[in-house]
């Protein structure tokens, strides 16, 4: 058994959950919101509106004077009451006193992160919020790192922010081989060569990116994002060929925008080749092209790349949509999906990377998607680059995909049926949807999958309602094990069945599929959750 990961489980155990397993964050219904998430009612003048006031009144919301100071974890303990309340986020120490009365989870929730690391209960439920700007005028110092982890596990080559228990990175081994590039030129193009010695590289998982003659190159080679950074000689066109040879080499062709004449260098070089960065961090202006209105509260938009931006966004991958109130930063995570489930209605030009679609889910009181509902053909939208760890090798391998889906956790299982049932290298010989929402209005696509389900005989769709009128007769309630064992067979009953389940939703309905498939017997092999 390997060690580490037991090492990592353990301190998974040891961090508590948020919200905790009997609280009425979680065991109330009635008030749930995005991502399972229970809002408690608040007082007058307590919204995210009135934060963003008092966060730019000039109030000291710190309680020091607004110093920046070194924290240990021995002084972090002692902020631990309502009165005074510090907490560490990501390295960094906010006093959270002030915020209490704004915590839209209510105070007694915000109060098991205080007085400790609570980096892991803040991203279970504010995953999408840009805590630095939130919090920024709260902010007290750095968390003494040492405290935290061994230094000794990372190289110092790398510089992430301080991470909390289990470490999300880890460093390649030194025995690996460093990315490394060339280039060549013809009359008509200048072609780049990036040796990335990873076997299983992809064309989507390479990023173009150019501004007149600014050249951004980037590339996915798991798990990290590499960048390039080129000031090129000369001009180019927006028409790009990516090609990925066998031994992980891809050759990207650039076309010159003066054929005849002869370039002396690509260009020189912004930053060290292949530098090591966050696509979080990394975003563009794009524009939105259309969009259509797909049940009373979710939207579909194509969205437009900017001119001279290739980006193909790998199965299973999500990229965050960013917009800014009163200098506060928010986003939230939406995962890539299609303009339809028929193979005659794919877009072209989102294959070749110039145009994607994001089906999104607007709150009426949402911070962020009350924005987005603004939205028409010709707004500006700000996208990050894209994120995720699905391996669509995992597809190549299965033959039998059983998918839980709720609400709009739908999004990552759209691009899986499809390339699962229409892709010649895939050897699916059955796909199961189990899609759970409220009410009948509530299911996306319903119309799309009841076309599919007809149309080809290896997939099959299970709707369930947890509020259906008194004209529904499918499966109603809430995922349960009774439920799930209808559509997850023992482990140990599989005879040339190679399983991969996979579940996206609220984060208590992702990780109760992912229990109920383990009761059954599947490991990590043949489980995939989407977070996000």
């Amino acid at each position: 058994m390997d060690k580490s990961v037991d090492k990592q489980q353990a301190a998974k155990n040891m961090i508590p959950q948020f919200p905790a397993a009997n609280s009425q964050q979680r065991s109330s219904s009635s008030s749930m919101s995005s991502g399972g998430r229970n809002k408690v009612a608040l007082k007058e003048c307590r919204s995210l509106m009135d934060w963003i006031r008092l966060s730019r009144s000039g109030e000291d919301l710190t309680g020091i004077g607004g110093k920046v100071i070194d924290v240990t974890p021995e002084e972090l303990r002692k902020h631990n009451t309502e009165n005074d309340a510090w907490m560490a986020i990501r390295g960094r120490v906010y006093n959270v006193t002030p915020y209490m009365e704004y915590h839209p989870g209510g105070i007694a929730e915000l109060m098991r992160g205080v007085g400790k690391d609570g980096t892991q209960l803040f991203d279970e439920i504010h995953r999408w919020v840009n805590v630095n700007s939130m919090l920024e005028k709260c902010y007290i110092g750095q968390l003494k790192s040492e405290q935290i982890f061994e230094k000794k596990n990372f190289s110092s080559r790398l510089n992430f922010p301080t991470p909390v228990l289990p470490p999300v990175f880890k460093e390649p081994p030194a025995t690996s081989k460093q990315p490394s590039s060339d280039w060549f030129q013809s009359e008509t193009s200048v072609t780049v060569v990036l040796y990335t010695h990873c076997t299983s590289m992809k064309s989507e998982y390479v990023i173009v990116d150019r501004n007149d003659n600014d050249l951004h190159l980037y590339t996915f080679i798991k798990p990290k994002m590499f960048k390039m950074h080129i000031n090129l000689t000369e001009e180019i066109t927006s028409t790009y060929k990516v090609t990925v040879m066998q031994s992980g080499a891809v050759q990207i062709v650039l076309k010159k925008e003066n054929p005849l004449i002869h370039w002396p260098s690509l260009g020189e070089i912004l930053e060290q080749n292949f530098t090591k960065t966050h696509p979080e961090t990394l975003s563009r202006d794009c524009i939105i092209d259309t969009v259509k209105q797909l049940t009373h509260d979710t939207k579909l938009f194509r969205i437009s790349l900017p001119e001279g931006c290739l980006m193909t966004v790998p199965i299973g991958f999500h990229l965050r949509v960013y917009h800014t109130i009163s200098d506060t930063e928010l986003y939230r995570q939406y995962t890539l999906v299609l303009p339809s489930m028929q193979a005659e209605d794919q877009d072209m030009a989102s294959d070749q990377g110039h145009f994607l679609y994001l089906m999104i889910k607007i709150y009426e009181q949402g911070a962020l998607t009350s924005w987005i509902n603004t939205l028409k053909s010709g707004s500006s939208i700000k996208l990050s680059l894209f994120e995720g760890n699905f391996d669509e090798t995992r597809l190549e391998k299965c033959s039998h995909l059983i998918l839980f889906a709720a609400g709009t956790g739908i999004t990552p299982m759209i691009r899986l049926i499809y390339y699962a049932l229409n892709d010649p290298k895939k050897n699916i010989r059955c796909v199961n949807l189990i899609f759970f929402n409220k009410t009948q209005e509530d299911i996306i696509w319903r119309e799309e999958f009841n076309k599919l389900s007809n149309q080809d005989e290896r997939f099959q769709v299970k709707y369930v309602l947890s509020q259906p009128d008194s004209q529904w007769s499918s499966p109603v309630g809430h995922l349960n094990e009774e439920l799930a064992n209808q559509h997850i067979p023992p482990f140990t009953s599989l005879v040339d069945q190679n399983m991969l389940i996979c579940a996206c939703g609220p984060s208590p309905f992702t990780a109760n599929t992912m229990r109920l498939a383990r009761l059954q017997g599947y490991g990590d092999q043949h489980i995939h959750p989407f977070l996000g």
